[in-house]
């Protein structure tokens, strides 16, 4: 898949939220975020299309990695172990407590294009780098593995960690991630299901939201406070191109598997 270099606005918005930026080949759709902008992952050229200035995110910009012990007091990881008999023989397993989450599969029915987000995972990288990281990351190769080989493309996704409904939160996830206010009404749950069965079984429950441009606010998108998420807009073709034989994606199984849910239900069916 050809991702495009990330592009953020810093011109203040004016009154399209949504009208299409080209560079050459590239299709930004600006967002009315005077910090963020959606990214297209499928060019396009049009014509008589207003100038804005840009300027290139920060996302990979890392530095100064280094890891070391948990601490009991994290509010998204608890470490534990699990004991039991089973079959009459003493057994254990190391397990992680961490907090159900919801994912949400986007359309923009507009732009008839897929919404997703990209951010940098810490988790992929140490995958990455480990075997040549030294114990505390000291001796990563930050030319050898530069942060962007860890920035994933994902669902709009959050989790569970407040007294309200799953749909609500899935809700506020998209407004926050990807700059659409959609009504509850709108958002339909599809499955729920088990993620991370060898360490955490947390649940994960999928819901599926149509947007259109109609939809975007001023200040969604991006995440919220220190986070970095990108949004990224895809075609269905490049979509379709995801989930073909000897694809390698940098995404969760949940990705594919909306991904191919939507695919199978509710993309409109490619022309003949």
């Amino acid at each position: 898949m050809s991702i495009i270099k990330t592009l953020t606005q810093t011109r203040a918005f004016h009154s399209r939220p949504s009208a299409p930026v080209v560079f050459g080949a590239v299709v930004v759709v600006v967002s009315p975020s005077s910090t963020r902008a959606a990214v297209s992952c499928w060019s396009r050229h049009r014509k008589n299309t207003p100038i804005w200035t840009v300027q290139k995110r920060t996302m990979n910009d890392i530095s100064n990695i280094r890891y070391g012990p948990l601490p009991r007091e994290s509010p998204y990881v608890k470490p534990f172990r699990f004991h039991y008999t089973q079959n009459g023989k003493e057994k254990s397993w190391d397990l992680l407590k961490v907090h159900d989450s919801v994912s949400i599969i986007v359309f923009n029915v507009t732009r008839q294009r897929l919404v997703f987000v990209r951010q940098f995972r810490p988790a992929v990288y140490y995958n990455l780098v480990s075997a040549e990281a030294g114990d505390d990351g000291s001796k990563i190769d930050m030319q050898k593995y530069p942060p962007s080989i860890a920035v994933t493309l994902e669902l709009c996704a959050g989790i569970v960690d407040k007294p309200i409904s799953m749909a609500e939160i899935a809700r506020e996830e998209v407004l926050e991630e990807c700059g659409y206010n959609v009504p509850l009404e709108r958002l339909e749950e599809i499955v729920s299901y088990r993620a991370g069965v060898g360490t955490s079984g947390a649940l994960q429950t999928l819901f599926y939201a149509e947007v259109n441009d109609a939809d975007r606010v001023p200040s969604g998108g991006g995440g919220v406070d220190d986070e970095m998420i990108d949004v990224v807009e895809c075609s269905l073709d490049e979509a379709r191109k995801m989930t073909q034989k000897g694809s390698n994606m940098t995404s969760p199984p949940s990705f594919l598997f909306g991904v191919l849910w939507f695919l199978t239900n509710r993309a409109p069916k490619p022309e003949a």
